[in-house]
């Protein structure tokens, strides 16, 4: 039998789920200030810069230490929600041992 305690503790576990569900909805639908166009480049940057630096075995830290920037540039940079100098876009290539040109989407994708 069921008792008030036990739908209590049931009610929080919910209650914590949708919390999480409605922020991750949230933090879906948010669009960088430069526009819903720019924020697909960004984030095509970003999945290229990550790709590269987890298949080279480099934390987000030492890619940050390399560049200059702090750990949450790097994540910022990463997740598409921080805009990418082209001075620094070099930085990171060079860092990263690639082209800058490997860190770029293709026209058709973006």
């Amino acid at each position: 039998m069921t008792t008030v305690d036990d739908l209590r503790a049931q009610r929080a576990i919910l209650d914590e789920q949708i919390k999480a569900a409605t922020r991750a909805e949230r933090l879906a639908k948010k669009v960088p200030p430069w526009g819903p166009e720019g924020a697909e480049l960004y984030r095509a940057v970003g999945e290229a810069i990550r790709s590269i630096r987890l298949a080279q075995g480099m934390t987000q830290q030492q890619l940050a230490t390399a560049v200059g920037f702090l750990r949450t540039s790097v994540a910022n940079i990463e997740a598409g929600q921080q805009r990418v100098p082209l001075a620094t876009l070099y930085d990171i290539a060079d860092a990263l041992g690639v082209q800058a040109t490997a860190l770029l989407p293709r026209n058709e994708d973006v």
